[in-house]
Order: structure tokens, then sequence, then C-alpha cells
């Protein structure tokens, strides 16, 4: 979903291939090689009094380049940050897909994978500690992390590395939940969301959140097909 999507067949690939990809378990890696090369970043969080963890995966080529990249913000980072990272650097740089005479289905991404701490308090719009047989006593805190991922960690992402102004915000199960909740709540802070299965038990959903209308506005940013410099 994005308010904008010109060019949506990148997104589209990408959507396609995270959502195959989302509910298995995280790649094995072999005994002493990482599949994917990663930074990793702790970061004190003001907004939510405590320290956060995210990785980042840069795409090859930026230590050689003055490209600035789009950027996936992936939620539930410990689990699906292989994954996504392998994904999108498949699709993106893979040289067989290159050699066919094919352009690359997406562009060239950094991969920004967010650890969780609690995911239950920070996924959820409304505090709704019942649901059905499942509790959730932190509930309702969505609020403050989308103030986190805009005042502090988008923030420090676009001050440490060449961004494109191009924000993807991608997430599975109450991830997906949280997207729709940024969507419909900021539709400025990202360019598209990508929300995967999310989390929505049936004739519950609106203990979880309250659908708010919101004037759509036009967006000057678009997809870019390759990223521009």
């Amino acid at each position: 979903m994005s308010r904008k999507m010109p060019g949506t067949r990148p997104l589209c690939v990408l959507l396609a291939v995270l959502g195959f990809l989302s509910p298995g378990p995280v790649m094995a890696q072999a005994q002493t090689e990482s599949l994917v090369t990663a930074e990793r970043i702790t970061l004190h969080s003001t907004v939510l009094g405590e320290e956060r963890k995210v990785v980042v995966r840069l795409p090859e080529g930026y230590d050689t380049s003055e490209t600035r990249y789009p950027v996936l913000y992936l939620l539930d980072g410990e689990f699906f940050f292989q994954q996504a990272a392998a994904a999108v650097q498949f699709l993106s740089e893979n040289a067989y897909v290159d050699y066919a005479a094919i352009n690359q289905p997406i562009p060239k991404l950094i991969v920004v994978g967010i650890v969780n701490v609690d995911r239950n308090r920070d996924f959820t719009p409304t505090h709704a500690p019942v649901q059905g047989q499942s509790r959730f006593p932190t509930s309702g805190e969505a609020e403050e992390f989308l103030d986190f991922l805009e005042t502090e960690l988008i923030p420090l992402i676009d001050g440490r590395y060449r961004t494109h102004q191009y924000r993807i915000l991608s997430g599975w199960s109450l991830g997906g939940l949280l997207t729709v909740h940024a969507f419909l709540d900021r539709p400025g802070l990202f360019s598209a969301y990508l929300a995967i299965s999310g989390s929505s038990p049936k004739g519950r959903i609106r203990s979880w959140y309250r659908v708010r209308c919101h004037a759509s506005r036009s967006s000057s940013r678009s997809v870019p097909r390759r990223a521009a410099a």
C-alpha cells in the first residue's frame, strides 16, 4: 500500500518474495561465514526509554559509489532480516537476471532490520489486554514506537548513510498491523507500506484498532527504478 504508487512492479515483486519468505524459519548459516554481511547498531531511545538494536545491510557497490539508496525498514528484524536482505540482494544484484537482458526487478536498497524489545507493546495501536485466549498486557504503544521511528531511527539512518527519500515499511503479523496503522495514521512518514498477513483476529479488529479517515495528500515522491545519485 502507498498513497502514490507509480512504477508498482518493483514493490509488487518485493512484496511477493517477502510474503513467501516471512512465515518460515531464519535461513541457516555456514559454520563460520555469514550469508548476509550486516552492520549492527545499538542506540538509546529517549522516546522509548530503552536501548534499541538495528541491523543494516548496504547494497553491493555502496562504498565505491555516490549513489543514494531507498531504505526498507523491516519489523521483527531478528526473525526476518536474513531472509529479506537475501531476497533484496537477489532481486537487485543478481548477475544472472542482468545477463538475461531483463531489468533488475527492484532497485538496490538499504535494508534496516529493527530488533524487538516488546513487539506486543510496540506494534499494537490500542490497549487491548485480552484477545480471546491470548493476553497482551503491554499492548497499545504503537504511537510511541512510530515516534521512535520518525524522530530517532530514521534521522540516524539518514545521517549515517546515503539514503534516498523513498522509504518502505514492512511488517508481518502484528508487524503488519502496525504497518497498516502507520499507513492510516502517518501516511507521509513512509513512501510505501508492505503489510504481510496483518494480525486482525476475526471479530476483534476494532479492539485493536479504530479506523480513522485521513485526507489523502498527494506525494511528490516516486519509486526510483534505479536510485538517484
